[in-house]
């Protein structure tokens, strides 16, 4: 299945590249570890938001925004893929059992 299921517009590029992390905190001090820098979007919000079960608590818990603008170079590109792998910090929806919230 594609990342970005379509094709973008000329002149289109995505600032971040988001992950599901098992968890976010960690993940994101790993990530700065290594240089390489991270966003931790949505950690507050609405209340309501937060009760088991919901797809907003799961998303505020676990999406990690990693750069992908276009000043990233593709030297950096690069490092982010070997890096990110070896941290063993993404989620991996068919073994954790995840179904889709979309």
């Amino acid at each position: 299945a594609a990342l970005i299921p379509r094709k973008l517009d000329d002149g289109v590029c995505p600032l971040f590249f988001s992950l599901l992390v098992h968890d976010k905190q960690h993940a994101a001090k790993g990530l700065w570890g290594r240089g390489i820098e991270s966003v931790e979007f949505w950690n507050e919000g609405d209340p309501q938001a937060r009760h088991d079960g919901s797809a907003a608590g799961f998303l505020r818990k676990h999406v990690l925004e990693i750069p992908i603008h276009q000043n990233v170079s593709s030297r950096q590109l690069e490092y982010m893929a070997e890096q990110i792998p070896r941290l063993d910090i993404c989620l991996r929806p068919e073994a954790e059992g995840l179904r889709s919230i979309a």
